[in-house]
This record gives C-alpha cells, structure tokens and sequence, in this order.
C-alpha cells in the first residue's frame, strides 16, 4: 500500500514521538502546533542525541552523568551503509521535496541541533573533539 508506505516516510519522527496525538484537538495553524510541540519536546528531554553525531553526543552525556568511557562503549551493529558503495547524490528539487513533505521532523531537527551546538560550545568545541578522538580509540 503506497499510502501506508508514505505515512512511514512522512514525518517519522514526529510521527514516533506522538506529534499527531499532542496535535489533535489543538486549533491554530499547523506552525502554532509544531512551535507548541517543539516547546513541549524540549521540557520532556533534557539531553537528545543525535545520530548524525552520535558519537559526540555519548561523549557529551558521559561528562553529564560523570561516567567514564566503558559506560558509553558501544558495538556497531546494523549499519545500512554497504562499505565501498557511494549512495547517489539527491538532486536539489528531491532535497526541496523532502525538506517540505517533513516538515514537523526537519523543525525538530533543527531545533534539538541548535541545542546541541549550544552544548557543544559550552563544552568546548577542541575538548570533545579529543575526547570524542580518545573514545573512538
């Protein structure tokens, strides 16, 4: 069903984090009840991270709760890159298309980065990268 393969693709993560259910009943533009949830995410977590920097984000969370790096050693399993194989490049109006049709995730996206910029230049931008270095070690 192509249907039910689009609402999988569309939004995912707003769709796995419960945005139609915060959102349902609630009057207002679709941008009122992103901004509204985006606020209501950002008070439910106090440290998201980010898959696109998921080793810095362990890094980071080991210094929050003052663990060492045996607590944050991971096994890489399950990775969907073929080693050796370069995906396609997406062209500029895909890119556009999917930026538009998700919406909701690119917003919560975007907001949880800037946060985790922030964290980072708290942090230190060199300190992580050698801690980030030392862990990957």
């Amino acid at each position: 069903n192509t249907t039910a393969q689009l609402d999988f693709v569309i939004n995912g993560l707003a769709k796995d984090l419960g945005f139609a259910e915060f959102s349902r009943g609630r009057s207002g533009h679709l941008q009122d009840k992103i901004d509204d949830y985006i606020a209501h995410l950002d008070k439910e977590f106090d440290f998201v991270m980010l898959t696109d920097y998921f080793d810095e984000s362990l890094v980071l969370l080991k210094n929050m709760m003052n663990w060492d790096y045996k607590d944050i050693f991971y096994i890489k399993r399950f990775t969907s890159a073929v080693p050796g194989r370069l995906s396609a490049p997406l062209t500029t109006p895909t890119t556009e298309l999917i930026l538009k049709i998700n919406v909701v995730d690119v917003q919560i996206y975007d907001h949880f980065y800037g946060k985790y910029l922030a964290k980072v230049a708290a942090f230190g931008k060199e300190r992580l990268r050698d801690e980030t270095a030392t862990f990957r070690q």
